[in-house]
């Protein structure tokens, strides 16, 4: 039989990527998002390794959520391909920590409502449905 590595190796990808999205830049912080959503892909039914994940979903909701108006802002002031996709990985992001109850059970209620605000004022901004 073939030996599973042990949960920090399988979520060294995730724990890389925690940092990039927290990035200045909006190029590195895609990446990683990119990255962790197939990291949480890659966790899903590997309770081990979503539970080695789960601390961290908290503070990455709070940190995506934060970012969602100044990456749809550049998007409506700069359409194109590289701000469609910086608004794409944000959402999907947020989309795969909800989806896997382990992760979204460790978001708390402050950046849960900051999450739903941010969704919200994007869901009444007249200049989204514009967008490509």
């Amino acid at each position: 039989t073939e030996e599973i590595p042990p949960v920090e190796v399988r979520i060294a990808g995730w724990t890389r990527s925690l940092d990039s999205v927290t990035s200045v830049s909006d190029a590195v912080a895609v990446e990683g998002m990119k990255s962790l959503c197939h990291e949480v892909m890659a966790a899903v039914g590997d309770a081990e390794a979503l539970r080695a994940m789960a601390p961290d979903c908290d503070a990455l909701v709070g940190s995506l959520a934060a970012r969602v108006s100044p990456i749809f802002d550049a998007a409506v002031a700069a359409p194109g391909p590289s701000t469609t996709r910086a608004c794409k990985y944000v959402l999907n992001t947020m989309m795969q920590v909800f989806q896997e109850p382990t992760l979204a059970a460790s978001v708390g209620q402050e950046n849960e409502r900051a999450t739903v605000a941010a969704l919200l004022e994007r869901l009444l901004d007249a200049n989204v449905p514009k967008m490509e």
